[in-house]
């Protein structure tokens, strides 16, 4: 009798157990889940922005979209749910060896044995599953990449009559993503080899022994059709905690690339605490670096004193750009020293960015409205100086014939504008934004027809006098804006003071 009960409340509290577990897994672990997967989201969108050119060059675009989109929901949704069915099939594995021990101990025992076996025969497969995950991972990640590329220079690559080629590639990346898949099945098939392997030796054991103790009359042969579903159910347990164990490799896998970029400190832009004085001198002090190990430069000493308009021009726009991408903190210096004011960039801080401002060739420009994209979320700007700030850019006529003017939607990359609108609403920011002391223009009239880019130019060396501003061309004609001009040629830089050039008034 005592037995029985013993009996009855093991399965009575499974029950609830296993009703309560589903419960906290829809109610409170999904809960937990989003706000996990936005936390890490949050850090990896943040150590992102904290990344140099370098990282950017090992880590494409679809790569970071794989991680954000993919890796952190896949391995949050196996956290949340491998960990709710281990947790689960824990309580049913001890519940139901209470059960057998019951039933008859001397069963209950050689099966466990049988499954201490089990598991020390799948721990022999753990590297191979978590290889093959990697591997699948790696090639799935790689025709992702591959397949997005190809269809954004669909175009192109028909221009160009390489259809062949890019169709031959296509055909590579596919066919090794499904070997990578066929890999990983085969590791995973021997699991249902060793699975019959168990099964039947679990059988042999309760027919013959068991049988063996019913002709004693021990047993009964209600007993050992009880106990035949309950090692067949201990068994599926233990199956069960064994995907749990091979999907948390599988997850280990996205877990270790989030993790990467978390706390990998190679492509990170080290801070430090920087002050501020009005003194924005910019002095490169025996800098020594490189560009693409083909293009370097040791010793290399410069000030450019606040205020002061400097040319940058030469026969290689990479070359000149990677002397900006120091001091911008986008490229890594081998020896020497780069300091704006007093302060040594090695180390800087979020307030670095705040003294200077970029306009790239490539425009800047995200989906939204015109407007935001000439505030960029900067607070108690007035309509009127951004009508004037178009205009001195000369684009307030494009703007005003547009139905919806400031609040007309562009897409990404401006699609919606041209170019020399692109351009245009890009400079514009220099009037709209921080009063930044050093700007720095990469060829910023590309775009824009001579006579439009000598009165834009005018506007904004003027309105700028205070600010130092640091001009990438190739066109010797927007010198003429200029105090100073840095040459790049064959490898070697000059700089030149005037150099008969002269700042034109303005």
């Amino acid at each position: 009798m005592q037995k029985l009960w013993i009996y009855i409340s093991t399965i009575v509290i499974l029950i609830v157990l296993s009703i309560l577990l589903k419960y906290i897994k829809e109610i409170y672990f999904c809960n937990l889940e989003k706000k996990i997967c936005l936390y890490l989201k949050n850090n990896i969108i943040t150590s992102i922005f904290r990344c140099n050119i370098s990282f950017f060059k090992d880590y494409k675009k679809d790569n970071i979209i794989t991680i954000l989109e993919r890796d952190v929901p896949e391995m949050l949704v196996l956290f949340v749910s491998v960990f709710h069915d281990m947790f689960s099939n824990i309580v049913v594995l001890i519940g139901l060896i209470i059960i057998l021990f019951i039933l008859n101990w001397e069963i209950a025992l050689f099966a466990l044995i049988i499954a201490d076996i089990y598991l020390i025969l799948q721990n022999c497969f753990d590297n191979p599953i978590k290889s093959a995950a990697g591997l699948i991972s790696r090639k799935r990640i790689e025709f992702q990449a591959f397949n997005n590329e190809m269809l954004e220079h669909i175009t192109n690559i028909q221009l160009h009559n390489q259809i062949h080629y890019f169709k031959n590639k296509y055909d590579e990346k596919i066919i090794e993503y499904h070997k990578a898949q066929l890999e990983g099945t085969k590791v995973s098939s021997k699991y249902y080899v060793l699975d019959g392997v168990i099964d039947g030796a679990n059988l042999t054991l309760l027919l013959g022994y068991g049988g063996y103790l019913v002709l004693k009359k021990e047993l009964e042969i209600g007993t050992i059709f009880a106990m035949t579903l309950y090692i067949g159910k201990l068994l599926g347990t233990l199956i069960g905690l064994i995907n749990n164990y091979e999907e948390i490799k599988k997850a280990q896998v996205s877990f270790d690339r989030i993790c990467y970029i978390l706390e990998n400190n190679q492509y990170r832009i080290p801070s430090g605490d920087m002050r501020w004085n009005n003194d924005y001198t910019i002095h490169f002090l025996n800098v020594k670096f490189n560009y693409n190990q083909e293009f370097v430069v040791s010793n290399f000493n410069l000030e450019i004193k606040q205020g002061e308009k400097l040319g940058l021009i030469g026969d290689d726009k990479y070359k000149k750009f990677s002397l900006m991408n120091l001091l911008l903190k986008m490229h890594d210096y081998e020896e020497g020293n780069i300091y704006v004011g007093d302060n040594n960039i090695k180390n800087i801080d979020d307030s670095y960015y705040d003294k200077m401002l970029l306009i790239s060739k490539e425009p800047f420009i995200f989906s939204g409205s015109i407007l935001e994209n000439l505030v960029m979320g900067a607070e108690n700007i007035t309509n009127a100086k951004v009508y004037e700030a178009l205009s001195l850019v000369q684009l307030k006529n494009d703007v005003d014939a547009m139905k919806q003017g400031v609040d007309t939607i562009i897409g990404e990359g401006g699609i919606h504008l041209s170019e020399k609108q692109a351009q245009k609403l890009c400079l514009a920011r220099i009037f709209l934004l921080n009063d930044y002391p050093i700007i720095i223009l990469d060829e910023p009239g590309s775009a824009i027809d001579m006579e439009e880019e000598n009165i834009v130019l005018k506007n904004i060396f003027r309105r700028k006098k205070d600010s130092t501003i640091i001009v990438i061309t190739r066109r010797e004609e927007i010198l003429k804006y200029c105090n100073r001009m840095v040459e790049i040629k064959k490898g070697e830089i000059n700089v030149t003071d005037h150099g008969g050039l002269g700042a034109v008034s303005v």
